[in-house]
C-alpha cells in the first residue's frame, strides 16, 4: 500500500493533519485565519508540502494560539 501523504521532500496536508491531531476543517481555518504559516513548498499548481521544519513551526503556532486562549 502507498502513502499518498508523504513525498520525497515532504508531507502534504492530509499527513500534516494526521501529524498535529486535528480535524481538517480547524487545519484549514487556522491556515485561513494565519494561525498556521503555509508551506513555501509546492508540487504542482495546488498541493501543498510540509517539510520537517515547517512542520515543527505549524505545531509551535498551534502550542502558542492555543496558549492564548
Amino acid at each position: 500500500m502507498t502513502d499518498h501523504s508523504r513525498s520525497r521532500s515532504g508531507i502534504s496536508d492530509t499527513g500534516l493533519i494526521s501529524t498535529l491531531r486535528i480535524s481538517r476543517a480547524t487545519f484549514y481555518r487556522r491556515l485561513q485565519d494565519g494561525t498556521i504559516t503555509p508551506p513555501a513548498g509546492r508540487v504542482g499548481k495546488r498541493r501543498r508540502v510540509w517539510t520537517l521544519a515547517e512542520i515543527e513551526l505549524a505545531k509551535e503556532q498551534l502550542q502558542a494560539q492555543k496558549e492564548r486562549t
